[in-house]
């Protein structure tokens, strides 16, 4: 209920009251559901006040501020609004029919559902307002500024919008059921599921409009300007613009994620594929829309019926599910291929820059160990490969015994030992662990070997090649 302090300085005039609102701008006034039915208020400051559900019917409200106010449900019918400021003000659900409205500004004022049938609106100011499902049945707003208002579902059937300004206005499932609308600037604005019928929309701009599944049925049309600065008229015979331009039915695609350059790419197969179902169709996109979360393709169909209509809906929709999924596959791919390249130029650099250890790889190896802490890998040889690596190790011993006295004993011994160790090697019903048996016996010949003057030429060399003896043992 109403403050009856602030009634009370309200019914003083506007002298009192807006010295008052002057002296205390802290105070919000609060008249809610107030009865002033019929009341002058014209000029008195209301701005932020708090009127929601207030009786305002038949006021006289002429340059009354009302910005930034609440006026949620509030009764206004019949009353005398002209050059009324409602600047930013909250107005979802109030009823203004047949109030005039003539010069007032309800630039980004929130008026969702309100009602304003029959109203004046000449020059009225509705920039960037929020209207959704607002009424303006019958309602005159010739030469109207509405440039990027909001006005999805809104009813303005049999309104005279004559001159007046839409650019970039969300018409979208709008009605305007023969309306008049010549000279009316639409550039910019969609009218996505609008229903035309009946309207005249002669020398209306339509630069850029977005007008997919509109309906325009018997709407007049005589000329129309395509262009941006509506310099170049296309005209038309009558009929003809309905026949060009009528409603047609869609596919509608949504990206939750938006859209890429994988789906843009492969998007002119997703307009082709679909017509092989019903070659005589024919698939045009007619527009791109951001929407909240995500992105919005319309696909008009032309020539095609209901049930060729349906089909081809449902295989487009598995085309959209088809390019998602290889987007979440490529994005996938890409994820694996980063972590590899992090792996093997990052990670694993680092890890062996930080280790003294050392992986000595010689010849072809199928498999490579990698040593940390304090664990060491020497010698790796490839598995199922000790006959080969044996006989590389023979070879290094004979260059060794090569340096010894060639009269001298122990040479002979190694050669001999050698040659013995060469021709078993080539036997070819060796038992098993014959191998590891031979190098034993190799190992011991070696050993005892050293202990005489051929140390003096194989002493260098000799605990590498008994390691690599011992290595080839264990295995």
């Amino acid at each position: 209920m109403a403050n009856t302090i602030h009634l009370e300085k309200l019914s003083k005039g506007k002298k009192v009251w807006n010295q008052w609102r002057s002296d205390n701008p802290s105070i919000v006034p609060d008249l809610r559901k107030a009865q002033l039915v019929g009341k002058f208020l014209s000029g008195f400051n209301l701005q932020g006040a708090q009127l929601s559900k207030a009786h305002l019917d038949r006021a006289f409200l002429y340059h009354t501020d009302f910005m930034g106010a609440f006026l949620g449900g509030a009764s206004m019918t019949d009353a005398k609004c002209k050059s009324m400021d409602c600047r930013g003000a909250m107005l979802g659900g109030a009823v203004l029919k047949r109030a005039d409205l003539t010069n007032a500004n309800l630039r980004t004022a929130k008026a969702n559902s309100a009602n304003f049938a029959n109203c004046h609106l000449e020059k009225c100011d509705l920039t960037r307002a929020e209207l959704k499902g607002a009424t303006f049945e019958g309602s005159i707003l010739t030469n109207v500024i509405a440039a990027g208002a909001e006005l999805s579902s809104a009813r303005l059937d049999q309104a005279n919008l004559s001159s007046a300004d839409f650019t970039q206005a969300i018409l979208r499932r709008a009605s305007f059921r023969n309306v008049v609308a010549k000279n009316t600037n639409f550039n910019l604005a969609i009218f996505h599921l609008a229903v035309l019928d009946g309207a005249d929309i002669t020398k209306a701009r339509l630069w850029e409009t977005q007008r997919a599944g509109w309906s325009i049925k018997g709407i007049k049309c005589e000329a129309v300007f395509w262009d941006e600065e509506a310099k170049t008229a296309s005209n038309f015979a009558i009929g003809e613009f309905e026949k060009l331009y009528g409603n047609q039915p869609v596919i509608e695609l949504f990206y939750s994620e938006g859209i890429t350059a994988l789906e843009i790419n492969t998007f002119p197969a997703l307009l082709h594929e679909p017509s092989k179902i019903n070659p005589d169709c024919r698939l045009r996109l007619a527009s791109i829309t951001e929407t909240n979360g995500g992105v919005l393709i319309t696909i008009r169909v032309e020539e095609v019926d209901d049930n060729a209509l349906s089909q081809l809906r449902i295989y487009a929709e598995r085309l959209r599910e088809a390019q998602v999924e290889l987007r979440e596959s490529l994005r996938e791919n890409e994820r694996l291929r980063i972590e590899k390249s992090l792996l093997l130029d990052e990670v694993f650099p680092r890890i062996l820059s930080k280790t003294t250890n050392t992986v000595q790889v010689l010849g072809p190896a199928t498999a490579v160990a990698i040593a940390f802490d304090n664990a060491t890998v020497e010698t790796v040889f490839e598995s199922g490969s000790d006959a080969s690596a044996l006989s590389s190790l023979i070879g290094e011993i004979r260059a060794f015994v090569a340096d010894l006295p060639r009269q001298n004993q122990s040479s002979i011994e190694v050669n001999d030992t050698i040659q013995r160790l060469e021709d078993d090697l080539a036997r070819k019903d060796k038992s098993p662990g014959f191998v590891s048996n031979l190098l034993k016996s190799f190992q011991e010949q070696l050993v005892r070997i050293s202990l005489n003057e051929a140390t003096s030429v194989l002493g260098e060399h000799l605990p590498g090649i008994l390691k690599q003896l011992d290595h080839l043992i264990k295995r």
